[in-house]
């Protein structure tokens, strides 16, 4: 068996060289034809990998153009244990390159930086990195396998419902715990532990006016007068600014529509809100007084369209013997944190099924940005850690 940081940086390599990101559609295009062959092809390499250990049963699916797979010893369908990783990528910022070429972005580089070793290219962080980890740990374990799965997906960045909410809800895959892969990147500690991610709630206020001429303004009502005023005076004020000190509840105004010219009185104007939510406070509480403030007035509205659950595992034990299990592979003078962290993931799909999950990855630094790169030092530690946990079920 290949040593085992080598075999996770070659395979890691072998991951990031495929450009896993969902292409746009044309009106005469195929979702799945389109994003099907590519995401196809990045799990072949992780079947290829997969299907070489003894006793692993691997099985493929595909969703709405994005494929998915699921590796457990024997053909089961409920472990103890679930391992989850996504290959999917956020498309590069043609702003943002590497070099002059997005393909600059799919070679990966390995190269030693103050006295660490680190791995770039798009995905190495977020999470392909991580994968190959987690394919590791699997290889690992075959001779004496405990109940434990290996989940897939090529959607995570696109929310997770064609990937790891389907194969939850729909093919019926279950655990008692699982572990999401996603970097560690807060960057105060080293393999944090995270069993808490902020809940989105997404927010769109609609506010009604009447159509002028622009030379006779006073004969109608600006929908984008009424719309901004009513943000700044009324909801703006329920959220507090925050930064990563505190774990309030934010909102961001991050979409304003309306008006069709600049000569006309707009009669009608809309916001949309990205709300991201944490436990100081019930989600529902949150949309009743936002409710209140639109209320106020007869000529608004709002709707709430996307509601995803937070993640919270701070009372499951298993966390707790996670940190232990940590606590003994890592070096004394390295710390081996739980935490919270405010970005969601796919770990929230399997709080809704009531499985109590966690994010915990390898050191990866800069997701979706030109100097992306996992910290290959990392690498041992994680699977060694993953690996004593995973002896436990």
């Amino acid at each position: 068996m290949a040593s085992r940081v080598d075999d996770v940086v070659s395979l890691t390599e072998r991951l990031v060289k495929i450009d896993s990101y969902a292409r746009d559609v044309g009106e005469t295009e195929s979702y799945q034809e389109v994003n099907g062959e590519v995401m196809g092809e990045i799990l072949d390499v992780a079947e290829d990998y997969l299907s070489s250990i003894d006793n692993l049963s691997v099985k493929r699916f595909t969703q709405d153009g994005r494929e998915s797979l699921v590796a457990t010893f024997g053909s089961v369908k409920e472990v103890d244990l679930m391992l989850h990783g996504h290959l999917d990528v956020v498309r590069p910022d043609e702003d943002n390159f590497i070099g002059e070429d997005a393909e600059d972005h799919f070679e990966p580089v390995t190269d030693t930086i103050d006295g660490e070793e680190r791995i770039y290219g798009r995905g190495t962080g977020d999470m392909k990195a991580g994968a190959a980890c987690l394919m590791r740990v699997m290889k690992e374990l075959s001779e004496n396998p405990p109940s434990i799965g290996l989940m897939l997906t090529t959607d995570e960045e696109k929310g997770g419902f064609r990937g790891t909410k389907y194969l939850l809800d729909e093919e019926g895959y279950s655990a008692d715990f699982a572990i999401s892969a996603e970097p560690n990147n807060i960057g105060e500690g080293y393999l944090d532990i995270v069993n808490k991610q902020k809940g989105i709630l997404r927010a769109y206020i609609t506010a009604e006016g009447e159509s002028a001429h622009a030379s006779r303004k006073w004969k109608g009502e600006n929908a984008i007068d009424k719309l901004i005023s009513t943000y700044g005076n009324e909801i703006k004020p329920l959220f507090p600014s925050a930064d990563e000190r505190t774990w309030d509840t934010t909102a961001n105004l991050g979409m304003v529509e309306g008006g069709d010219g600049l000569n006309k009185v707009p009669d009608k104007a809309s916001l949309g809100l990205d709300i991201r939510w944490s436990d100081e406070k019930p989600i529902e509480e949150v949309k009743e007084e936002i409710r209140k403030k639109v209320s106020s007035r007869d000529d608004l509205s709002v709707e709430f369209r996307v509601e995803e659950p937070m993640l919270n595992t701070s009372d499951s034990v298993l966390v707790e013997k996670l940190q232990s299990d940590l606590e003994e592979t890592i070096d004394e003078d390295k710390s081996a944190r739980i935490t919270k962290k405010a970005p969601g993931s796919d770990a929230r799909h399997f709080m809704r099924q009531d499985i109590p999950a966690v994010v915990f990855g390898p050191e990866g630094y800069n997701s979706h940005q030109k100097d992306e790169y996992a910290v290959v030092d990392s690498f041992e530690d994680y699977v060694k850690s993953v690996k004593k946990f995973a002896q436990r079920f």
